[in-house]
């Protein structure tokens, strides 16, 4: 690192680049980059167009002629995308931003509609440092962000399901062979939240020659603990003192197809009739037109929940966290819930099973079978799991995924980048 002229250490720069200021991707994006300036980084965070003020990051769309810019290339995108398979050939040429000028290292996010294949292509050629941090599969598919079990991206792609095709030069290998060109020769770093991620990335031509690191997600332990009495908790939030409480976040895309709220509802009918008759269902998050007619138990909608401090509590209040997901790579609520001390059931696909240990952190459950699910919830309850997950020795994502030592994982790569040339 350079020096300054009283002999003090210059802080390492480190932009990041998201597409927004909310999501999943967002939120890991910006705990990571207080990680990496808790551990002594200079480290910013940039979106696309910044859309709430309570959010740490700065918007790049700033005046009303971007806006017009951005908006017009982001209808060229979607005219090119075809459902599941999303192509970028348009995008903000952020090498040209006075963040990236100035930064060391150049941290990439989720940047879909935001940095096309062919700013990868310039960022590769500028010199400097870049990682790319995978919060999905679309970094290294052709088009699509999770592939729910196809594995075309091995072989180029071509002859895409979710295009309904059988030509081999389909849109999906086309979006391949651009990311496979802007990409090839770069020196980025490729860093994914979970093994899963990272060894599916392995198989992808895309990514042929890249380092690639397992770097977990980080979260702030200071909000998300097991600290606090459950039961003073739920009086103070009016829920129910005796109830077993599952707990379930459903997001509105994720209502209608990832999380699936029908098969929460299955596997809560399959539980048995003497403990279900004890059993409510809360749900949280920012999905309107939920039918919670579909549970054979009494359900509750919390609505959006804005503070971390307030669904850190809701967690501690849950007796387990119920996620059915069918496509995920290293989900913030398993983290969280985890965290906060309560057990987690969902499916063994993706990267849950970093997260989600049977009979440690909760129950991995067979890929799709409510029935399954269901028996998760039977074996969390019949469990001590909660009071285990009040303990740093059982806990260890209160350690592992601290912001101190994800922090330092992240600005140890990125001056071994810098040394590295």
């Amino acid at each position: 690192m350079d020096r300054t002229p009283d002999n003090k250490e210059r802080k390492m720069k480190a932009a990041h680049f998201c597409t927004t200021d909310f999501g999943g991707a967002f939120r890991a994006a910006s705990r990571i980059n207080s990680a990496m300036r808790l551990c002594n980084a200079d480290s910013s965070l940039f979106v696309r167009t910044k859309t709430r003020s309570d959010t740490d990051c700065t918007g790049i769309i700033d005046t009303p002629v971007k806006s017009f810019v951005s908006k017009s290339k982001n209808l060229a995108n979607l005219m090119l995308s075809k459902g599941e398979v999303i192509t970028d050939r348009f995008g903000t040429d952020i090498t040209k931003t006075q963040a990236a000028k100035n930064a060391d290292v150049i941290i990439l996010h989720w940047v879909n509609s935001f940095v096309s294949a062919g700013t990868i292509k310039k960022l590769a050629e500028s010199g400097k440092p870049v990682i790319w941090v995978m919060h999905d599969m679309w970094p290294y598919t052709g088009g699509c962000h999770h592939g729910y079990g196809c594995e075309r991206y091995e072989e180029g792609c071509g002859k895409c399901p979710f295009l309904k095709s059988t030509d081999e030069n389909d849109r999906s290998r086309k979006n391949f062979l651009q990311k496979q060109e802007a990409l090839k020769g770069s020196g980025f770093a490729i860093v994914s939240p979970s093994i899963w991620n990272k060894e599916c990335s392995e198989k992808s031509g895309i990514m042929a020659g890249l380092q690639k690191h397992v770097i977990r997600n980080p979260i702030d332990t200071k909000i998300y603990n097991p600290q606090g009495d459950p039961y003073l908790i739920r009086k103070k939030l009016g829920l129910p003192m005796h109830k077993k409480l599952i707990l379930f976040g459903a997001m509105v895309q994720s209502v209608h197809k990832w999380e699936g709220m029908q098969m929460v509802a299955e596997a809560v009918a399959l539980l048995p009739a003497d403990i279900k008759k004890d059993c409510e269902l809360l749900l949280f998050g920012n999905a309107p037109g939920m039918d919670l007619s579909v549970f054979d138990i009494p359900a509750r909608s919390l609505g959006h929940i804005d503070g971390e401090k307030e669904i850190a509590d809701i967690y501690r209040a849950a007796d387990v966290f119920i996620s059915p997901s069918v496509a995920d790579n290293y989900p913030n609520t398993l983290l969280e819930s985890i965290c906060c001390g309560t057990p987690c059931v969902c499916f063994d696909i993706g990267g849950m099973g970093d997260l989600v240990k049977t009979g440690v952190t909760g129950y991995l459950a067979a890929p799709k079978d409510t029935g399954d699910l269901s028996k998760g919830l039977f074996a969390v309850f019949d469990s001590d799991l909660k009071e285990k997950l009040k303990s740093p020795e059982h806990n260890k994502n209160l350690s592992d995924n601290s912001y101190d030592i994800i922090g330092r994982q992240y600005v140890k790569l990125c001056e071994e980048l810098m040394d590295n040339g």
